[in-house]
C-alpha cells in the first residue's frame, strides 16, 4: 500500500517485477500526490519479458539425403546431400516457453545417376527437392540391372567355300554373364586349323559379334 496525507507527494518505490516489462504506452509512477478524496488504486499493466533463444541446437537443423549407388561390381558409392535450415526464437521469461519462426528452406540438388554401358539403373536420376522444417532425412538406394544381350553362332565349311553347316544358333544372356554355348562339332566335320570351339561365352556390354566356327571335312 501507498500511505500519505492530503496533498502530500511520496515516492512510490514501484519497480517492474523481474521477468516482466511495461505494456505499450504504460508508465510506472515514480511519485504520487494524494488527493483529498478519490485516490483510486493504481493499476500498472505489464507484459511478459522476452529474450532471444541463443541455443544453436534449437535454431539450426541439418537434413541429409543419402544416395547409395551400388555398381555392377558390387562397390557402393555414397553421395550425401546436406540441407541447412535456420530459424529464430524467443523465450518467454515468465513461462520459459519458446516461440520460433518457421524454418527456412533449402534444396537437395538433382542427382543424375552415372550411366554404365550394358546396364540400366533402377532410377535414372534423383529429383531436386525443396527441404523444409517437415522434411526428414532420406536414403535413396540405386542399383543396376544387366541388360539383355544376344549373339549368334554358326559353323562354316572351309572345304566348301565357307558354306554354312547347320542352323544358326542364337545365344542369349545378360551383360557380363557367362553362359555355356552347348556347341558341338557337327558329324563328319572337324575344326579347321587353329580353330577352337567356344564352350562358354561372356556377353559384353555391346559388340557381341556373331561367332563363326570354321570346319573342314573329317
Amino acid at each position: 500500500p501507498l500511505n500519505g496525507k492530503t496533498d502530500q507527494t511520496i515516492n512510490t518505490g514501484l519497480e517492474v517485477p523481474v521477468h516482466y516489462e511495461l505494456a505499450k504506452d504504460q508508465t510506472i509512477p515514480a511519485t504520487y500526490t494524494f488527493k483529498a478524496n478519490g485516490n483510486e488504486p493504481i493499476v500498472i499493466h505489464l507484459v511478459h519479458a522476452k529474450k532471444a533463444d541463443q541455443n544453436d541446437n534449437n535454431l539450426n537443423k541439418i537434413v541429409t539425403r543419402t544416395i547409395n549407388v551400388t555398381n555392377p561390381d558390387g562397390k557402393t558409392n555414397t553421395i550425401k546431400q546436406v540441407a541447412h535450415l535456420r530459424r529464430s526464437g524467443t523465450i518467454d521469461e515468465v513461462t520459459q516457453k519458446a516461440t520460433y519462426t518457421p524454418w527456412s528452406t533449402d534444396n537437395w540438388a538433382e542427382y543424375d545417376t552415372p550411366q554404365i554401358s550394358g546396364y540400366t539403373p533402377s532410377q535414372a536420376k534423383v529429383s531436386a527437392t525443396t527441404v523444409d522444417g517437415n522434411t526428414q532425412d532420406q536414403t535413396v538406394t540405386i542399383t543396376y540391372s544387366a541388360n539383355d544381350q544376344s549373339t549368334t553362332a554358326k559353323f562354316v565349311d572351309d572345304d566348301n567355300k565357307g558354306a554354312q553347316v547347320g542352323d544358326t544358333v542364337t545365344l542369349n544372356g545378360k551383360t557380363d554373364q557367362t553362359i555355356n554355348t552347348g556347341l558341338k562339332v557337327p558329324d563328319n566335320y572337324e575344326l579347321a586349323k587353329d580353330q577352337t570351339l567356344p564352350e562358354t561365352y561372356k556377353f559384353k556390354a555391346n559388340g557381341n559379334d556373331p561367332i563363326v566356327i570354321h570346319l573342314v571335312h573329317a
